[in-house]
This record gives C-alpha cells, structure tokens and sequence, in this order.
C-alpha cells in the first residue's frame, strides 16, 4: 500500500483513543499523523505546522471543543477541515459544533470507531476541496467583478468627450479613488518637444515640478518599447531613474510606469506609485495595462479628432474661399451644408439657410426642371444644367450647376457658377455690334442728307442778298439756322459713326445745367413740370466735349419729360443734381414719372429699342447717350421702379491735372452755341 501524505491532527485528551485512531489510520496509509493532548498543544502545534485535516475531541478539559473551534477559525489560525470527535450521540452537540466552525462529526460510541476515520477523512477531504475551489470561484469572480466595475467607470469617464482636457481629470480621479493608488499621473508624447508633458497629476504628482517633463528616450522606455509585447517598467526603491527616484526620495515604496502606445506609435506615459512595498501585485499590473490600454485609446481618438477637425477647417476654408456657390443636399432635396459665398449671395445665416429646400432659391419657372434633376433616378450620374437663381434682393444670377453624388453617402454635391457677368459681356457685345451696325448706316443717311442741306444753306445765304422785304428776310434768317442746325447734328451724326474720339476742353458742368435749365424750363412749366436743381459747388472742372455732354442731358431731360407727362397724380419734379467722388463727377437726372419696367431695363440702352408709339421715337436717343459717355471713359446707369420715377446717373472721370481745381480758376473760352 502506497503511503498517503495527508498531514492529519488529532487533538483527543485519551491517550488510548489517541493511540487506536493512529494505528487506525497507519494501517490505511496514512504516515503523517500528528497526536497533541490539550487544546494548548494544538495551538502551540499549529503555529509551527500547517495541516490538511484536524481530528478534534469534544472533550478537552478545562476547555472543551466548541471553545477550541471558535477560537481556531476566529483567528484564522488554520484553514484546515475541523472533525469533531465525540462520545456522545447528541444530535444538539454535532449542531452546535457545526455553527462553532466544524466541518464534519464523529459519534466514538459506535461499533465501527475508530475504524470507520480513513473513510471520514476521505469523504471530508472531497467535500472540502470542493467547499474551496467553490470559495475561490466566488472570490475570483467577485475580484473580476470589481475589475471590471474599475474598468468602466474609467470607460465612461473616458468616453465622455473627444478632448483630453475634459476627460483626463476626472479618469486620474477615478483611477485614484478605484485603485486607491497614493498618487499617478498622465502624460502626453509632444513630438514637437520630443518629452513626455504632464497633462493631469492627482496626490504629489500633480505639482512636482521635477516630473512635469520627461524625456522620452531613456534608456529604460527605449528597451521597454522596443521588446514590443511589455509596456509596464517597475521599481520598488532601488531604481535611479529620472522617473522614480524623486518619487521615492518623497516616501514611495514602488512605481510602476506603462508605456500609452498604439499601433506601435507612443502616445504618452502613465506613472504611478505607492507607499506600500508590495502594491504592484501581478493582478494589479494586468489591470494597470488594462486601464491604460483604454488611456492610449483615448489619447489616439482625441489626435484623430483634432487632425479630422483640422482637416475639416481646412475643408471649409477652401469651399468658403471659392468663388462658386457650393451646396450639399440630402436625398430631400435639403440644404444640408453651403459655403460662405452662398451666405453672401443670400444674406442669410447658414444656420437658418440649413434644412431649407435648395428649390426656394430658384426661380418659380425653372423650379420643376431642377426638381427633375435633383431626385432623378440616375442621381448617381454627373450632370451639368443650366438654371437661375434668386438672390436676396430679389434679382436673378443666371447659374450653371454641376451636380454629383458625394462618394459613399445619398447627398448630392452642387457646384453652383455665376455667368451673369459672361451674359452681361455678352449683352455688351451686342451692344457694341448694333452700335457698329448703326454708326454704318447714320453714315450713309448723313452722306445723303449732308448734300440737300447745304443746297437749302446756300440758297437761303444767296435770298438774304436780294434784299427782300423785313418778314420775309426773318423767314430766311429761320431757315438758314435750321439748316445750319441740320448740318451740325449731321456733323455729330458722322463724328458718332466715326467713332471719334470727342474734343475735349476743360468745362464747368454746373453753368452748362444752369444754362440747359434756363432754356428748357418755359418749354417744362407749360408742361406742369416743377424744375429742382442740387449743384454741388465743390464740383471740379473736368475735360470733355461741352456740345456732347450738353446733348445727352437734353435728351435724358425731353425724356424725363415724356415720362412725366403720363403721371397723373402726383406732381410732377425732375430733379437735377450734381456731385463728385474722389475719382468721378456726377449728374443725377431724375424724375417722379411712371419709371420703367424691370423686364426692359437691359434693352434700354439698346439702338433701334423705344416704348413710344410708332413716330414717336426711333430707339436712338439713349443709345447714343451711353455711346458718348462711353467715348469721355465715363458710365451712364439708370434706377428705376414703376410708378416711383427714374433716375439716371452720368460719371465722369476726373483728370489728375483739374483735381481740386474749381472752374473759376480756369480761363474759359467761349461755350459752343446752345441751340434748342
């Protein structure tokens, strides 16, 4: 028979029992068999010896075995099963010894004592492993339990914002609290600086000032990174690193430092020490890795976030910094982004543009061709459409858009172009081309009409001499001037086809109006027409051609008239005013009149464009008027609203030489003639 190496105790007060049990338990095997006498002799015994089992007699004067129990499992002296031994049967005896702390009992009375003890040894043995390996299930789990109760309290803390300054004191708090570490504290890899920078410190680490750095290149971290499966470094009090000693110079007992990486890249350093020599167990460490596993996750996702963010500033810069209207919309037809150029264009804050349908901004009578567009199902396909788009003052912006499908997502990206400025070029294009047109056949008509003129001149000029009587002489003074008046529009009528430059002379443009005024103000008072002028008397003089600036302001005046004897209930005030800018001078010719329709304000200038009946106008007037003041590098404009008036502005450009020069202090020489 194999001998068995359970450490058996038997504590029996009989020296004969005690001697029966042990050649008992010999003849089963069993060779470690310990006898003591008195409760005093177990304990003694048990202070210098651990066993597996203990055989107690109940009866052990002056003491008796439920005393010795208690005392025994109390103070924790053995964790050994406790086999009560007794000579009597009494069931209330066994239950007492069971609530004291005994595992088991033995009835010495019977037949079969103490023959029947390797049995009971065996079956208490079974049954009290099985007691400790459930013991040490519960213990595990409720350890791991708790780890994990640290882990998520730390998880939560962390997961609570994407910048480390908002997570990382309460995680160091939380880490300190859970852990009841004395002090720890978190650092940031700064590659700028290449050190590990302090970023939160709970107990002494939060201010020394000796750790508020560290260099990230030691000698230790250099070989701990480098081994790639281990990132934790310990020290209990014999390390001189510039990381633990000032540490135990302040009392610590043990450190721990654990690399923050990810992916191989190092994201900081956690540190952290206590005053107990034997804190940093193998559990703990497992645990420290664990929490700060979650650290380095934290410290990637927030770099992640401030390069994406940065990224998207970036993004946003350049969107804003085009000179494109640039939207995003989502499957609804939605704004769900717009850049800055489409801010302006709307004067409206992108906030309350966001969420609006893109269709509210174009026109009603293309609004169904963009809707085709937009929710086609070919939506994935790249498409270019022309369209026009509403502003906030109500105009239009001729647009082509580019329309694709953003990568990955059921948004639609709209490039949106501005031509208008291309259309208005156009517009002056052919502009220029009817002018081109129209100075080619003045010049023929004044070819042609250049000749009868001079015939009536000359036969006028030949009557004067007849001597003739007094009316009739007046009669042939009129047709003289009007056939000289004749010769000179034909004159202007060729320049213009000519295309001339005009002869330019230094001239006052306020007594040139007082003059226009002076002659056509019978003419506008027989016509109800109240006359309001505002001369600015700090008006420079400026060179230009005195006869051509004279002409375009009678004809904006004849029109002003025309357009003022339509009004019938307000009264009638054609305003004319003069300014100056540091680059131009002004003439504002306005009127309360009917104004002019929207729909015709680009025609206006146009030759051969008119609204008056048939005979009464030939669509040349303002055309002219604009070819002239394009001749002086100047600009003719028009605001106007139905049923308010109209108002039309002549810039004319300042030489450097008249620039502060009032027209007084000018030598003038004589005006040409002005002819009504």
């Amino acid at each position: 028979m194999e001998p068995i190496t359970t450490k058996v105790l038997i504590v029996e007060d009989n020296v004969d029992h005690a001697l029966l049990a042990k050649i008992c338990l010999g003849k089963a095997g069993y060779r470690n068999v310990c006898v003591v006498h008195s409760a005093e002799s177990c304990r003694t015994r048990l202070s210098k010896q651990s066993f597996d089992i203990i055989l107690l007699d109940y009866h052990l004067p002056p003491e008796n075995g439920l005393t010795v129990i208690k005392d025994l499992t109390e103070n924790k002296v053995t964790i050994a099963p406790i086999v009560v031994v007794t000579g009597h049967g009494h069931v209330g005896i066994a239950v007492e010894a069971m609530k004291a702390g005994a595992f088991d009992y033995v009835i010495k009375s019977g037949t079969n004592y103490p023959g029947i003890l390797p049995n009971v040894i065996k079956r208490v043995l079974e049954k009290h492993k099985i007691l400790m390996d459930k013991t040490r299930m519960e213990d595990e789990i409720l350890l791991r339990n708790r780890e994990l109760q640290v882990l998520n309290s730390i998880s939560q803390v962390l997961n609570r914002s994407l910048i480390l300054n908002e997570i990382l004191p309460g995680a160091i708090d939380t880490i300190s609290e859970s852990m009841q570490l004395e002090t720890s504290a978190i650092y940031k890899f700064d590659e700028e600086k290449n050190l590990l920078v302090r970023m939160v410190g709970a107990g002494m680490l939060k201010d020394l000032d000796e750790l508020g750095e560290l260099p990230s290149e030691t000698e230790e971290l250099n070989e701990l990174f480098a081994e790639g499966n281990s990132r934790v470094l310990l020290s209990n009090g014999t390390s001189t690193s510039e990381w633990s000693a000032p540490l135990f110079a302040a009392g610590m007992k043990t450190c721990i430092a654990v690399l923050l990486t990810h992916n191989r890249r190092l994201n900081g350093l956690f540190l952290g020490a206590s005053k107990e020599k034997n804190y940093f167990s193998e559990r703990r460490v497992n645990l420290f890795s664990s929490i700060c596993n979650q650290i380095s996750i934290a410290i990637e996702n927030a770099n992640l976030y401030i390069q994406t963010h940065n990224l998207k500033d970036n993004l946003v810069d350049v969107l804003d910094s085009s000179l494109d209207l640039i939207v995003t919309l989502d499957q609804d037809g939605r704004i769900r982004f717009l850049n800055q150029r489409f801010v302006r264009v709307q004067k409206q804050p992108a906030d309350k543009v966001e969420g609006m349908y893109f269709c509210d901004f174009i026109v009603e009578h293309k609004r169904s061709e963009v809707v085709r567009n937009i929710m086609s199902t070919d939506r994935d396909r790249s498409k270019t459409y022309l369209t026009e788009l509403l502003t906030a003052e109500g105009a239009t912006l001729h647009c082509v858009i580019s329309q694709t499908r953003l990568k990955g997502r059921d948004e639609l990206l709209l490039v949106i172009k501005d031509f208008s400025p291309i259309i208005r070029l156009q517009n002056q294009v052919m502009q220029s081309d009817k002018l081109s047109a129209l100075g080619q056949m003045i010049a023929g008509a004044a070819h042609e009409l250049n000749n009868p003129i001079a015939g009536i001149s000359g036969y006028a000029q030949l009557l004067l001499e007849e001597g003739l009587e007094e009316s009739t002489m007046q009669d042939v003074k009129v047709i003289l001037k009007e056939a000289r008046r004749c010769q000179e529009i034909v004159r202007n009528l060729l320049a213009f086809a000519r295309k001339r430059d005009p002869k330019h002379q230094p001239i006052d443009l306020n007594e040139m109006l007082r003059a226009i005024v002076e002659v056509q103000g019978y003419q506008l008072r027989l016509c109800d027409i109240k006359i309001e002028t505002d001369l600015s008397p700090e008006l420079p003089a400026i060179s230009a051609d005195y006869q051509q600036v004279q002409q375009v302001v009678l004809h904006l005046i004849h029109n002003a008239q025309d357009a003022l004897a339509d009004q019938r209930n307000l009264p009638k005030v054609l305003r004319i005013k003069t300014a100056v800018t540091s680059e131009c001078v002004q003439i504002v010719v306005a009127d309360n009149g009917i104004g002019i329709p929207p729909e015709i304000h680009n025609s206006i200038f146009e030759p051969f464009f008119t609204t008056k009946d048939v005979g009464e106008g030939k669509g040349l007037g303002l055309s002219m008027c604009h070819g002239v003041i394009e001749a002086h590098r100047g600009k003719l404009s028009v605001h106007s609203k139905p049923g308010m008036g109209s108002q039309f502005t002549i810039e004319l450009p300042i030489k450097d030489k008249f620039k502060g020069v009032k027209p007084r202090e000018i030598v003038w020489g004589r005006y040409p003639s002005f002819e009504t």
